[in-house]
Order: structure tokens, then C-alpha cells, then sequence
């Protein structure tokens, strides 16, 4: 196998990593953040969404984790193991990835190193393992739009490998089960709006027919 065809193999499962990882985000980004009051309230009182939307956020860090991991050993495709090996001393260097890229991406690296500590903290103290004083990490400041800048850092990366080294577009396509097709959170909250609506007609229905009666 050469180089190329190499470093194309562990993009591709990172972007693989990357798929999972932001399909589980969009579902819980929407159960956290519903299109409307109705479904917001709906969730909210609802045992398995409560249970669901933290279990999609669980899934999103451990994931989002072996690619910000940086423990060739324990997650080999991870974004600073194969960016380290496109430096100009690196396994992949006869490719002469541009030295201006490689800038670009350390910038941004260290400008979300925070949020890339946090989500690797979750994921080794909390979510995968059990740590004995997990109670002082689960304060943690991460939020949705921090989360999402690290997805962008991954499709960045991967685009421009793409555009450099294989002089194509990566072509992210569009979630396949995220927020937009998770309808049937919408419809449960319009039917039981119906119902409570329903029941209260009827209730002063009755109430009116008694009261001429």
C-alpha cells in the first residue's frame, strides 16, 4: 500500500467516526433543543426522551473522543496522530501537505484545545469509565456550540486533505437520521395537545348541558 492510499484509509475512518459521532449530535442537539414550546414540553416530561437525548450526548463525546484523542495506541485514527504524520518529518511527508495548512489547522487546534480537554475528560472519567472522584468533572462547561465548532475542525481538515493531496471534494453529505427527520416527536406532542384540548371541550361540554339541565 502506498503512502496515499495509506493516509486515504485512515481518513476514511476518521470520516466514518465522524458520521456516527455527528448523527448521535443532531439527535440529541435536537431532543436538548426542540423546533418548538409544545415539544420542548413534551420531551421534558417524557421519561425515555430525557433518557435518549442524554444517551445520543453520551455517544457523541466517546465518539468525538477517538478523534481528539491523542493515544496513537489506544484511538490510531485520531486528527493529531495522522497530522503529526503529515509534518515535514513525518511518515507522510514525501505527499507535501502545504506547511500553510498545517498552520491553519495548529491555530485552530489550540484555540478549541479547552473544549477538546472537556470532551475527552467525559469520555475518560464519566462516560466510558467510572472514575472514583468522577463527581469534580461533572461540572463541565461544553456546550452544543462548542461541540459543533470541533465537528467543523474535523471537516476542515478532512476537506482540505482532500482538495490537497487527492485533488478532490470530500462531499459531506447531509444527516441521515438527524433533527429533520425526527418527526415523530412533533407528532406525539401535537396528538396529546389534541387529546387535553379534546378532553377539556367535552369536559365543559358536559359541565354547560348540566348546568341547562
Amino acid at each position: 500500500m502506498s503512502k496515499k492510499e495509506e493516509l486515504k484509509m485512515e481518513i476514511e475512518k476518521v470520516w466514518h467516526i465522524y458520521t456516527y459521532a455527528n448523527e448521535c449530535f443532531q439527535i440529541s442537539y435536537y431532543l436538548h433543543k426542540p423546533n418548538s414550546e409544545i415539544e420542548s414540553e413534551y420531551v421534558e416530561k417524557s421519561r425515555i426522551f430525557k433518557f435518549t437525548k442524554h444517551s445520543f450526548w453520551r455517544l457523541t463525546v466517546i465518539e468525538l473522543a477517538k478523534i481528539y484523542s491523542k493515544s496513537k495506541n489506544r484511538d490510531r485514527f485520531n486528527l493529531f496522530h495522522i497530522i503529526s504524520k503529515l509534518q515535514e518529518n513525518g511518515d507522510y511527508r514525501n505527499l507535501k501537505m502545504n506547511p500553510q495548512i498545517l498552520k491553519k489547522w495548529d491555530t485552530q487546534l489550540k484555540q478549541n484545545e479547552d473544549s477538546i480537554r472537556e470532551v475527552l475528560i467525559l469520555r475518560d472519567k464519566i462516560y466510558s469509565h467510572t472514575d472514583p472522584n468522577k463527581e469534580k468533572y461533572i461540572d463541565s462547561d461544553i456546550t452544543f456550540e462548542k461541540t459543533e465548532k470541533l465537528f467543523w475542525i474535523i471537516r476542515m481538515v478532512i476537506t482540505d486533505i482532500y482538495l490537497e493531496i487527492f485533488d478532490s471534494d470530500p462531499h459531506f453529505s447531509k444527516s441521515l437520521i438527524g433533527a429533520d427527520n425526527i418527526k415523530f416527536v412533533k407528532v406525539l406532542a401535537d396528538n396529546k395537545k389534541k387529546v387535553r384540548e379534546e378532553t377539556v371541550r367535552k369536559y365543559i361540554e358536559e359541565a354547560n348541558k348540566n348546568k341547562s339541565s
